[in-house]
């Protein structure tokens, strides 16, 4: 799926992880605006929250930028989602859950 104005473009984890291991959690986020745009991402994993630091990017125009967390593996496999949202009319804007979905199993 695409957004508005933004794009995930990958979520990057591990194929596999043990239970008790960290996995880390890399997105990649197109901005697909003409102009520059404050983008964030959130991200669920099976109940817990993912804020990626809850840190904003402005990206410029046609740029990719990547945003990071982890999480400690459960003793059963998972679903890491991911949500894009970008600043717009003094709010971060919600377009279904966020302007962009992704998902990837571990």
């Amino acid at each position: 799926m695409t957004g508005n104005y933004t794009e995930i473009i990958e979520i990057i984890v591990p194929a596999t992880a043990a239970a008790g291991e960290t996995v880390n959690v890399e997105v990649k986020v197109l901005n697909l605006y003409s102009g520059p745009n404050d983008i964030t991402v959130t991200g669920n994993v099976n109940g817990l929250t993912l804020h990626f630091g809850g840190v904003y990017h402005t990206v410029p125009a046609g740029s990719i930028q990547s945003f990071y967390d982890a999480f400690i593996m459960p003793d059963r496999s998972v679903r890491v989602y991911a949500w894009s949202w970008y600043w717009g009319d003094n709010a971060w804007q919600v377009v279904g859950e966020g302007d962009d979905e992704a998902y990837v199993d571990i």
